[in-house]
């Protein structure tokens, strides 16, 4: 009979250790999923930090060439002013030296007759 208790404990201790074998395996793929969760998790908020990152480089950016583009417009109204006050100036100074040579011309009609 003791050759029965040997051989039944022999068969229990295998099922045992098969089962505590399958308990172990299955905590380490536990263990590996959280693991590999985590990893993701981490991974993903690098990459929505990079992408913050960008997003408020490309702002900058943005911003520095609207800055730019208005900086350069305001500069090219300023220069169009000036020329355009310039030829104002002038006109009014031929307007008013068409006069003169219009009066010169008169004089000169008024000896010769």
């Amino acid at each position: 009979m003791s050759l029965k208790i040997i051989l039944l404990l022999t068969i229990l201790s295998g099922l045992v250790g098969i089962a505590l074998g399958y308990f172990l395996r299955w905590l380490l793929t536990l263990g590996k999923r959280g693991t590999l969760e985590l990893e993701i998790k981490r991974k993903l908020l690098d990459a929505q930090e990079e992408a913050g990152k960008l997003i408020i480089e490309a702002e900058k950016k943005a911003n520095k060439l609207l800055d730019d583009s208005r900086r350069e417009a305001k500069e090219k109204e300023e220069q169009f002013k000036k020329t355009e006050d310039r030829l104002i100036k002038k006109e009014g100074f031929l307007d008013t030296r068409q006069v003169e040579i219009d009066k010169e011309v008169e004089n000169i009609k008024k000896k010769v007759i």
